[in-house]
């Protein structure tokens, strides 16, 4: 196996991120599970990250064959413990999600989008909170939605962002937004909701775990992740 070989997806049973990815570069995406949390090999040094190791699918692979890794799960809760005896689970799921928070933190390779102290996967931000965001980087946002604390106008176009590229856009001003909003939260994975107004784009929405089965945006996670 050559080093940095594969890319590690942390997800949810039903994420179809994962086989998007795998599309993209058959072969190396390897899924990471709550149930792998549970099983012998796993090893955290600190000091020592290189020599860390992680158990996926069953199988022990070192962090040094490991290119990057996609995060598509914010929290490890007691619903992904069905093995842990049910007086068990909350107490074994927190510390495996302080477990893979320090895992993912320590790991010398991309990590996207990079874990918080609210989420594994990126910023844990509210409605209320991304737009006060978008407002800050000088994205227009409507005075009605603005007041509001959820995403209740369907977007006319979603850019989705992977690093210095942007999909979906109809035009470069919403690749411009999208990017400032991506590079403010600290997400290079992210999906950014517009609506058009007359003036340009509007924000109306944002989600670090966006969809991968767009055109293109899986290879550009993986170009960008684990090149081959």
């Amino acid at each position: 196996m050559s080093p940095g070989q594969f890319l590690v997806v942390f997800a949810s049973p039903g994420d179809p991120a994962p086989q998007h990815l795998d599309a993209a570069c058959p072969g190396r995406v390897l899924r990471l599970t709550c149930a792998d949390l549970s099983k012998r090999g796993w090893r955290l040094r600190l000091s020592k990250p290189a020599e860390g190791r992680a158990v996926i699918s069953g199988d022990v692979v070192c962090v040094t064959d490991i290119a990057g890794v996609v995060v598509r799960k914010g929290w490890v809760t007691e619903e992904d413990m069905p093995q842990i005896a049910g007086e068990d689970r909350y107490f074994v799921a927190a510390e495996a999600h302080a477990f893979l928070l320090a895992f993912f933190s320590s790991l010398p390779c991309p990590v996207w989008n990079p874990p918080t102290p609210s989420s594994l996967g990126g910023p844990y931000l509210r409605p209320l909170q991304w737009k006060r965001l978008a407002m800050e980087c000088g994205l227009d946002v409507s005075e009605a939605s603005a007041l509001r604390g959820t995403w209740d106008e369907a977007p006319d176009h979603v850019v989705t962002v992977v690093g210095e590229s942007c999909f979906g856009a109809p035009g470069g001003a919403w690749a411009t937004a999208a990017h400032r909003l991506a590079v403010a939260a600290e997400a290079p994975l992210l999906s950014v909701g517009f609506a058009t107004a007359r003036s340009g784009p509007r924000f109306l929405s944002a989600d670090p775990w966006p969809n991968l089965g767009g055109p293109g945006v899986a290879a550009a996670v993986v170009a960008a992740l684990a090149p081959a």
